[in-house]
């Protein structure tokens, strides 16, 4: 909570997100009409801007295109760069052909060297999987963006772990990085916020290990809150919702905390256009009670003709950290799916275990338990995309 109060170093100056647009000139959306707050194709743009026929614009298009700068039949495939010509003879390719068979021969190796060049995160922004399906040209109807508005960039954080260490200056990583709309609701992110915590089951199962009823977290704990620049944002939209942030407030009013003023609101009613932000500046998501999220604004600009204008789009998931999965430390082959306390076939205590070598040390052939263990249902980070 500390975290977002106050004005750290590196943040910008106080951004009200609404003025953001009124205070654009109109001339610098390029394509977008006055009248009917659509855009116009780029090419009737350039022609009017240009003063030229659009005939023109498609001649100049064809010119400077990118493939006239191939040479003859020049591939731009990729996999020429695993089958190298004999013909060729550089040392760059030579070593090149000796790194790609020595990763043929060493199955190993070649997963070692893969695991390296692997992206601390997944950029999913040209990832059709994230537009809903529409023909071209087809008519969104109540599903088109009204025009002109901004998109923000906002980073999600992984939740924030209490060290007792001082001096700690381990580098966080963003696990989620989202777009949203600025005529969107906080509740439409917070419903794209994916967090392992929401999956845990606090009961044991151990007596009942395919017990599939058991409800989830955020079933059972649907409070949560933003707080952003001194207003705590609840969540209020189901009948067992608490007000967090009225317990936070009082604590906060007492003589020396010196925290300032705030006030609440509520998340389904707040929009992106009415939030005064600062770009960099850390704020704070928390839900499950005590689950702490830092959110931060990197990003406030103008929507574009390159943008979808189709709202189901948004909040649109750009990027996800890429997390390695917790394995099994029985097998050490498949993903851990329980955490268990008080095993004696465990070389710790608690030990992480697949459904399979679960079932086989704490089991007979009955079904029955053996030992006095302690099973919970464990849910990988990995395993948490949407929730």
């Amino acid at each position: 909570m500390e975290a977002g109060q106050g004005h750290i170093r590196g943040a910008t100056e106080l951004i009200i997100i609404r003025e953001f647009i009124q205070k654009w000139d109109k001339t610098v959306i390029p394509g977008i009409s006055e009248t009917d707050k659509k855009y116009t194709p780029m090419r009737d743009v350039l022609a009017r801007e240009l003063e030229v026929e659009r005939q023109t614009i498609a001649e100049l298009e064809g010119v400077c295109n990118a493939n006239n700068l191939l040479c003859g039949e020049e591939k731009t495939d990729i996999s020429m760069l695993s089958c190298i010509p004999d013909s060729v003879d550089l040392v760059s390719v030579r070593m090149q052909k000796r790194e790609l068979e020595r990763r043929e021969a060493d199955k190993i190796y070649k997963s070692t060297v893969l695991r390296r060049l692997k992206y601390s995160s997944l950029d999913e922004k040209n990832s059709s999987a994230l537009f809903h399906d529409r023909k071209p040209g087809e008519d969104l109807g109540d599903y088109e963006i009204n025009l002109p508005n901004v998109i923000i960039n906002i980073r999600v954080y992984p939740p924030f772990k209490y060290l007792k260490m001082q001096h700690v200056h381990n580098k966080i990583m963003p696990d989620l990085n989202f777009n949203v709309l600025g005529t969107q609701k906080l509740s439409d992110l917070r419903d794209k916020i994916s967090c392992v915590n929401d999956l845990a089951i606090a009961h044991d199962l151990s007596d009942n290990p395919d017990n599939e009823l058991m409800p989830y977290a955020k079933d059972l704990y649907k409070s949560g809150f933003f707080y952003i620049e001194g207003v705590f944002y609840n969540d209020m939209r189901y009948p067992e919702c608490q007000d967090y942030g009225s317990t936070i407030m009082q604590w906060a009013s007492q003589p020396g905390r010196g925290i300032g003023e705030m006030r609440t609101e509520k998340m389904e009613e707040a929009l992106f256009l009415n939030l005064n932000v600062r770009l960099g500046q850390p704020y704070c998501y928390m839900h499950q009670g005590d689950c702490e999220h830092l959110i931060i604004f990197s990003d406030i600009r103008l929507l574009n003709p390159d943008d979808s204008v189709d709202i189901r789009d948004y909040p649109r998931l750009m990027k996800k950290k890429r997390v390695t999965r917790t394995l099994c430390r029985a097998c050490m082959m498949h993903s851990a799916r329980w955490i268990v306390y008080n095993s004696e076939h465990a070389p710790e205590n608690p030990c992480f275990f697949c459904d399979q070598c679960f079932k086989s040390f704490h089991y007979d052939e009955h079904g029955k338990k053996i030992g006095n263990i302690k099973a919970y249902k464990y849910f990988d980070q990995s395993a948490a995309i949407n929730l």
